[in-house]
């Protein structure tokens, strides 16, 4: 069967991306755009393999961030480990002391964030400001490169798509160790007066080279010679995602035949 995680071509965008991460790239934001089916989800995954081994990645699906700001909060601090986040920590128990006994050293979580953040808005403006700026203070004293991935922008509430295009890709450039590639359908806008010069932008089209096709079936073991694979391609158009159907299907019928 096909890897998720093998891929045809996107060299320019894998090449793109290891030199944001090792630092030679004046870029610390990347914008992958695609339509359905382009494959930008595994080339997400591939930017996490590829990534350094001392680098910490924190991959997130923002399609199931229904309670916003919170999530991406919660998400970063329980992947890095929420003992590196001891500011971020302290302001968020002093905002709810009143509400929830850490006498157990409970940790803190989406939860807890939330109820927080559930007060009146000039309040509730105060708090996050606070909580933000413990996280970035937190972030920034990670010795290691720091890599979020945030997958599917067009699916997440429009509360953190503000913030993620307001305050999270502007706090980008002034973090040394930190790194933010930002996925969708459609993903912020790259003219940002805050963060935009030190934004890179991709846009998946299809994959219409047959040899790079050709070259992943070879990868994948799979008995396909290349008018097969031609055939493939231009029939889906060079669609990523109709490809790997196509090619499972015809995987499946020759299994069945031998």
């Amino acid at each position: 069967m096909i890897k998720t995680k093998a891929i045809a071509n996107r060299t320019a965008e894998l090449q793109l991306f290891s030199d944001i991460v090792c630092g030679n790239h004046s870029a610390k934001i990347l914008l992958i755009q695609a339509d359905s089916g382009m494959g930008k989800s595994d080339l997400l995954k591939k930017f996490q393999d590829s990534c350094p081994s001392e680098a910490l990645v924190v991959p997130l699906d923002l399609k199931g961030a229904d309670l916003g700001i919170p999530y991406f909060f919660n998400w970063v601090c329980e992947d890095l480990g929420y003992d590196r986040f001891q500011q971020f920590t302290a302001e968020l128990r002093q905002m709810v002391s009143g509400a929830i006994n850490f006498a157990n050293n409970q940790m803190e979580g989406q939860q807890t964030i939330q109820i927080a953040l559930n007060v009146d808005e000039n309040t509730r403006r105060y708090r996050l400001g606070a909580l933000q700026r413990a996280f970035f203070q937190d972030l920034a004293a990670i010795q290691q490169r720091v890599v979020i991935l945030l997958d599917t922008f067009q699916l997440a509430v429009s509360d953190l798509q503000n913030w993620i295009e307001s305050e999270l890709l502007r706090m980008v450039p002034r973090l040394p160790n930190l790194v933010v590639v930002v996925a969708g359908q459609t993903v912020p806008d790259c003219n940002n007066i805050g963060w935009g010069s030190a934004c890179e932008s991709c846009y998946l089209e299809a994959i219409e080279q047959v040899e790079a096709w050709y070259q992943l079936a070879q990868v994948e073991h799979l008995p396909f010679d290349r008018d097969v694979i031609k055939a493939i391609v231009r029939l889906n158009k060079g669609n990523p995602l109709e490809i790997r159907k196509a090619l499972k299907s015809l995987e499946r019928g020759w299994s069945n035949d031998q």
